[in-house]
């Protein structure tokens, strides 16, 4: 029988981290798979804890794989995944380290989803971080869709997502951020670059999305466009384009006296982006603002305290209530009705 699964590991000493590399089959990207083998990186019929150390894993099937949970709180992971990057049957958890998912189906997957620290880059075809359940249009990787159960339209509230700290980007064609439950959100920094084709949304819940602290944008297609619930406590405003955006387009958002917010130049084409900052204030007025020059630090497209000169402005945003949808002159916009509420107020 031909070896399926290659590992490789080198230790110094006892007071050194371990650097493991594993491979299944021809990797993330190969064709060459048997029904009677496992294609797996790391897995475990309980639960998954990497503390420290540095894992790489370039698999056929998911890369990290526990039908428990997994919980990362230090370790250094990248993989490269034929279906999902992390995947826990109940919750996946990270609390520290940096967790790379450099290609997969699905990046982040779980009953549960629960970030509260670290670094996490996630790049996925399909759903960046999933709690229960694949895109409504496919049928899951080259290994077939997960099950956990629940689903549909209804809201199960056994799943979620939730972030209370950590810095998180997201490149997804399916859905960035997908809860078939809820997604609650008090900390941390969240970039979703989201689908350029239609059928997903950057943002995807079927109960309600509570937003009471951290920062949050997301970008992607008018097409299932989604803003966070209304019974979210920190200011946010959808902003739908009147035409579709290069990659790289800078926007910011300026207060009265033109001081830079905000700003953010998506990864991907987009026609939607949501932002959501602490910064914002409801019942005050900000003017949005298309190219110019950034001036400061921006981490994957972000700048949360930078300043940018020069540019268009498009429209004055009116932020009258704590969720509101506009359209880039600012008037009022008409939103679509998919997904577990985040329509906002107009």
């Amino acid at each position: 029988m031909a070896i399926q699964r290659a590992v490789s590991h080198n230790k110094a000493s006892t007071a050194e981290a371990v650097k493991v590399t594993i491979q299944t089959a021809d990797g993330y990207d190969g064709s060459s798979v048997s029904v009677d083998e496992s294609y797996k990186g790391l897995k475990a019929g309980g639960n998954i804890e990497l503390v420290s150390d540095t894992i790489t894993i370039n698999s056929a099937d998911d890369s990290v794989h526990a039908n428990g949970n997994v919980t990362l709180s230090g370790a250094i992971v990248t993989a490269q995944s034929g279906d999902d990057g992390v995947h826990a049957d109940d919750t996946t958890t990270i609390s520290d380290g940096t967790v790379t998912i450099q290609n997969s189906y699905e990046g982040l997957e779980g009953s549960v989803v629960a970030i509260s620290g670290g670094t996490v880059s996630v790049t996925a075809s399909d759903d960046g971080i999933n709690a229960a359940g694949g895109s409504d249009s496919s049928s899951g990787g080259q290994f077939g869709q997960d099950s956990f159960g629940g689903g549909g339209e209804s809201s199960d509230d056994s799943k979620e997502i939730t972030i209370t700290g950590g810095t998180i980007t997201i490149d997804a064609e399916g859905d960035g951020l997908d809860s078939n439950g809820n997604i609650k959100m008090s900390g941390g920094t969240v970039a979703v670059y989201g689908p350029t084709q239609g059928g997903n949304g950057a943002l995807d819940y079927n109960g309600d999305f509570t937003l009471m602290g951290g920062t949050l944008v997301a970008s992607g297609t008018t097409d299932m466009a989604e803003n966070v619930s209304d019974e979210s406590t920190v200011t946010s405003v959808g902003i739908y384009f009147d035409s579709t955006q290069s990659v790289d387009t800078l926007i910011s958002v300026k207060d009265s006296t033109g001081n830079t917010i905000i700003a953010v130049s998506p990864t991907k084409e987009f026609q939607h982006l949501v932002i959501a900052t602490a910064k914002l204030s409801t019942n005050e007025s900000y003017v949005l603002v298309k190219g110019g020059t950034l001036s400061g630090d921006a981490t994957n497209g972000l700048s949360v305290d930078g300043i940018v000169s020069g540019g268009t402005q498009l429209g004055t945003l009116d932020l009258t209530s704590t969720v509101t949808n506009v359209s880039q002159d600012g008037s009022a916009a008409s939103t679509n009705s998919f997904g577990g509420g985040g329509r906002g107020r107009n």
